[in-house]
């Protein structure tokens, strides 16, 4: 009688107190979601694959791809270039607008934020949510590039000191889910008016 050999298991990405994704893996996808975010090119499901797997956490993917859900349903678009251009064109989505859609854009912003498992990814999601407030990319001019530039640098700086030294408790990170679906909420009363 013949023993068969027992099927493995992989781990799960963000098992509990360690990370299973090599390193190098996690700093490839940072980078990725850092140029995405610089240059103002891809869309937001793109970026939500790329923190998640830079955080090696499935909540922060989650959270990006609900900013992606309010984005889309405040701007009718999940493509950065598509939300720059509409923001190039009416202004920084964080000051413009009637009051609920600029509630979105910075409840977006804030739960992203709150996202963050360590410092870096911190300030690369703080640059994104300052982008988000501030409008995604270089276009429309020196004015528009100096309110973007202005974004992502305070959404950096700001992320890089939200993210916390060690990790994050749980309830802080599910309270950046909270927060995110707040603003699909936001962007979909916002989208209908």
């Amino acid at each position: 009688m013949q023993t068969q050999a027992r099927p493995v298991v992989p781990t799960p990405l963000a098992a509990p107190g360690r990370t299973t994704l090599p390193v190098a893996g996690r700093d490839a996808a940072l980078a990725a979601a850092a140029a995405l975010t610089a240059t103002g090119r891809g869309d937001i499901w793109t970026l939500a694959i790329a923190f998640g797997v830079s955080d090696a956490s499935a909540v922060t993917a989650l959270v990006v791809a609900l900013v992606g859900v309010a984005t889309i349903a405040r701007t009718g678009s999940a493509a950065l270039s598509d939300i720059a251009g509409g923001q190039a064109v009416l202004g920084a989505a964080g000051f413009t607008g009637s009051a609920i859609a600029v509630a979105a854009a910075w409840t977006s912003a804030v739960s992203l934020v709150l996202a963050a498992r360590d410092r870096w990814t911190g300030v690369v999601l703080g640059a994104f949510a300052g982008a988000i407030v501030a409008g995604p990319s270089l276009a429309g001019g020196a004015k528009s590039a100096a309110v973007w530039v202005a974004g992502v640098a305070v959404g950096g700086i700001v992320g890089g000191f939200a993210a916390p030294k060690e990790r994050r408790e749980r309830w802080q990170r599910w309270l950046a889910v909270v927060v995110a679906i707040a603003a699909v909420c936001l962007g979909v009363v916002a989208g209908y008016r």
